[in-house]
């Protein structure tokens, strides 16, 4: 991930190097970034051209609209609303790894009930630490963290999800989904050891067959039969598993870590309107994304982080630009205490 200005000057490289007469491929699913750079645009979808056009005589929405085979509306349906009260409270929370350095300090922040706070940064600076911790993959070495008031650090994942947090893994190979068990079993590997699941120490596999024949409907996962192993389905079908999982236990707080990564834009728009649904509807959302784009488009918050720190956090108003949030992203700026205080 690059911020706005490493990115321009990328772009300024490219350019220099058509001028000299190179030819240059550039392969990405950032469509704003293809019009920006390119003359000619190629389209593939399941392995296959679709077609080629001139960067000039075409837009965004038929780019789209060729990725995809259908239109796709990328704007998300956004109602204003009101916050609640604090879901997730973090004070001073540090971690600092096995070999002494510090990868996490000393992060004060709330996620409030109808919101999306979004967490914005250049990969590597703390962003995947400060989602391990909290969903109890890694152990804290300093500070608190409460959900409704329950404080959640040292107690591991299943107690973390006991205490109705959800969590959208950034890896979702590793960390999201077991590739070869189906996709029903992948829908309850969290609660699979509770009713209506489990009874009198046995799986009940009818259960499991229908739980996963409702979920694959109403998150539109595309696939015959839960039966199938997830390994089955594309990047897309593989993510809405993840998503479904973690939206169907009835979450109070879902933390949501690179949550449209690597899929097609067809389920970006998909994933997209469902955080934001959620969030009109209560949920609380910690999003973390590398996509800057992604952060402002969804986020009613921005939270910036700079080695292992927050040093910025704002509103997202019309006037908020990316020019600006990658000069924190930098750390060439840094919100004064007084400041950053008063928006968490």
């Amino acid at each position: 991930m690059l911020t706005p200005r490493e990115t321009q000057d990328l772009f300024a490289a490219i350019r220099n190097l058509v001028k000299e007469g190179k030819t240059v491929i550039f392969i990405t699913h950032k469509l704003r970034e293809v019009m920006e750079i390119s003359d000619r645009v190629t389209v593939m979808r399941d392995a296959r051209k679709i077609g080629t056009v001139v960067t000039a005589e075409t837009s965004i929405p038929e780019l789209a609209r060729m990725m995809v085979g259908r239109e796709v509306f990328m704007q998300v349906d956004k109602p204003p609303v009101q916050r609640g009260k604090p879901v997730l409270q973090v004070r001073g929370l540090t971690y600092v790894s096995p070999t002494g350095r510090t990868l996490l300090h000393n992060a004060t922040f709330n996620v409030y009930e109808s919101e999306i706070l979004g967490v914005a940064g250049v990969e590597g600076n703390g962003q995947t630490e400060l989602v391990e911790v909290l969903t109890g993959l890694r152990p804290a070495t300093a500070g608190e963290a409460y959900v409704d008031g329950k404080a959640v650090l040292g107690y591991g994942p299943r107690k973390v999800r006991e205490a109705r947090v959800a969590h959208i893994p950034e890896d979702r190979l590793t960390n999201g989904v077991a590739v070869m068990a189906s996709i029903a079993d992948n829908l309850i590997v969290d609660r699979y050891y509770r009713p209506p699941f489990t009874r009198t120490a046995l799986l009940d596999l009818g259960a499991v067959r229908t739980n996963g024949q409702e979920l694959i409907q109403r998150f539109n996962i595309l696939a015959p039969s839960g039966d199938l192993p997830v390994a089955s389905l594309s990047g897309g079908n593989m993510q809405k598993v993840v998503l479904a999982r973690e939206l169907s236990s009835s979450p109070r707080l879902l933390i949501a870590a690179q949550p449209t990564r690597g899929v097609d834009i067809g389920a970006i728009e998909y994933i997209h309107q469902q955080l934001v649904d959620q969030r009109t509807n209560g949920l609380a959302i910690l999003l973390v994304s590398a996509d800057l784009q992604e952060v402002m488009k969804l986020s009613d918050r921005i939270m910036v982080m700079h080695n292992g720190e927050i040093v910025a956090i704002l509103p997202n108003t019309p006037d908020l630009t990316e020019e600006q949030l990658g000069l924190y992203m930098l750390g060439a700026e840094r919100q004064p205490a007084e400041e950053m205080e008063r928006y968490q």
